[in-house]
């Protein structure tokens, strides 16, 4: 075994602080990387395709894409960050699935004014109406968690942050709905958002977010899709790059004797259908004489 795998200290640790380590570790394998750097070419260089669709099945990595790109985003602007302490280059939030019912947009603005530290959510104002004819404004009417000042909330935070992306993980909840017509709605108002805000809107999920994809006719020249697809077994080229991340993981678990993953791949495609989120998921169950447990 590689001495620089993982460190060597973590041998004489307990069998959960070495679980930790390799639950921690990310394999930069080559899907994950490839959606990765269309992720951030979109983000750079949007050209009016204010939401992005990344979608892929269960336990491919998508998660982990998120997670990679922001925290990548925000060491890159790290300088411009402490240069101007208002700015957040990247955050996001997950969608919610409501235990019953449509999915909730006042839980949904809740969080994203989380996501940007936003002082006082509870105590978000309704916004100024003009009177009828007198040109002047009535006066302001405090509504405690009301969904339309939450939502001019969530707006003004956008446009003083300035991110360059909004991720939204699990975003095939806002799928959940009674009806067609809402979920016309549900679209509509991420597109006004989006666009209110020009501010890239990355919305990750399973193919249940497809149902969303194809909604609107108008909004596909604002949108842009990304396939995060699991490793076929079917072609050489899918066996050589899952057998890479399996040899990957083996180098990197905290064992005395590395064991020999990439003998028994047909096992772990079997139990992972080449997704390599579940692939990592339970290390002590893969064919092993040893296991994170020795």
């Amino acid at each position: 075994m590689s001495p620089t795998a993982f460190p060597s200290e973590l041998l004489s640790q307990s069998v959960t602080q070495r679980l930790d380590y390799f639950k921690a570790c990310t394999i930069a394998h080559p899907r994950l990387q490839e959606v990765a750097q269309e992720l951030r070419h979109v983000m750079r260089e949007p050209a009016g395709e204010l939401i992005v669709f990344l979608y892929g099945p269960t336990g491919v990595g998508k998660t982990t894409v998120l997670r990679r790109c922001m925290q990548q985003i925000i060491e890159e602007r790290r300088e411009e960050m402490e240069n101007n302490p208002s700015w957040i280059p990247v955050l996001g939030v997950e969608a919610i699935s409501p235990e019953r019912g449509n999915f909730d947009w006042r839980n949904y603005y809740f969080d994203a004014l989380n996501a940007f530290n936003e002082p006082l959510i509870r105590y978000k104002i309704q916004r100024p109406q003009p009177e009828n004819g007198s040109g002047g404004k009535t006066p302001i009417q405090h509504r405690l968690e009301s969904r339309s000042a939450l939502r001019f909330a969530l707006e003004t935070a956008f446009r003083q942050r300035r991110p360059l992306a909004f991720f939204v993980d699990e975003a095939q909840h806002l799928a959940k709905l009674s009806s067609g017509r809402k979920l016309q709605d549900q679209l509509d108002c991420l597109k006004s958002l989006a666009v209110r805000t020009n501010t890239v809107h990355v919305l990750s999920g399973t193919y249940e977010l497809l149902i969303l994809r194809g909604l609107s006719g108008q909004l596909s020249r604002r949108t842009r899709q990304i396939h995060f697809a699991r490793y076929q077994a079917d072609s050489a080229e899918g066996q050589r790059d899952f057998k890479n991340v399996l040899w990957n993981f083996q180098i990197r678990m905290p064992l005395k004797s590395e064991p020999d993953l990439v003998s028994h791949w047909e096992f772990c495609y079997e139990r992972s259908l080449g997704c390599i989120g579940l692939l990592k998921d339970r290390p002590a169950n893969y064919p092993s004489s040893n296991s994170i447990h020795t």
